[in-house]
């Protein structure tokens, strides 16, 4: 008797252009069984996930724009990986816009989530020593530069990174861009304001 020989079968992922996949306008289906990659700025009323939707996280400043997103069971949103998490590329976002209302509301949650039930959703960003902290010094309304408790470069933040300051009265939040930071010995952050809506 001579022996058998068997040889794996390996199957090579067929990943589907997601930004090509859907009208603007609609409930967008990932179907069960499908894997889509997304390589360019998506905008649909919805997005429902019931195979594989994974953001590309070679590509910078790509942003997926939807009233909703719910991830169906046996579905998986795949954002980065433990290995590669989103920003270990220079310039790679995943930013995801949720529109203040969508054409079609979801039977059960209307609009405005992102949900998962009986799903997977893995979301891996850079990992950061602190993702906040308080200013040592007072910044006034307009201030460009801030003065923080902890050296920003060993939080993990960086030239880029975009950040919200809270404020301690009555009034608005507002969203900035770390354009500078200066030497360790004084903790100081140089800011651009954000563009709105970002």
């Amino acid at each position: 008797r001579g022996s058998l020989n068997q040889a794996a079968v390996l199957t090579e992922t067929v990943w589907k252009n997601a930004s090509e996949q859907c009208a603007q306008n609609v409930v967008c289906v990932v179907p069960a069984g499908e894997a889509w990659l997304l390589s360019a700025n998506m905008t649909v009323d919805a997005l429902k996930i019931e195979g594989i939707f994974k953001w590309d996280d070679t590509v910078p400043g790509i942003v997926l724009t939807i009233g909703w997103l719910n991830v169906e069971p046996g579905g998986n949103l795949k954002v980065g990986s433990a290995i590669a998490p989103i920003g270990a590329v220079p310039g790679v976002t995943a930013t995801i816009y949720i529109k203040r209302t969508a054409i079609n509301q979801h039977p059960v949650h209307g609009d405005r989530f992102l949900n998962g039930n009986g799903s997977t959703i893995d979301i891996h960003g850079l990992p950061m020593a602190r993702t906040w902290c308080l200013l040592n010094r007072t910044a006034r309304a307009g201030s460009t530069e801030l003065f923080l408790n902890f050296d920003p470069s060993a939080m993990g933040w960086k030239v880029g990174d975009r950040i919200g300051l809270a404020t301690t009265s009555m009034g608005t939040s507002t969203k900035h861009q770390i354009v500078a930071i200066r030497e360790a010995t004084d903790e100081r952050l140089v800011l651009a304001s954000a563009v709105a809506g970002q």
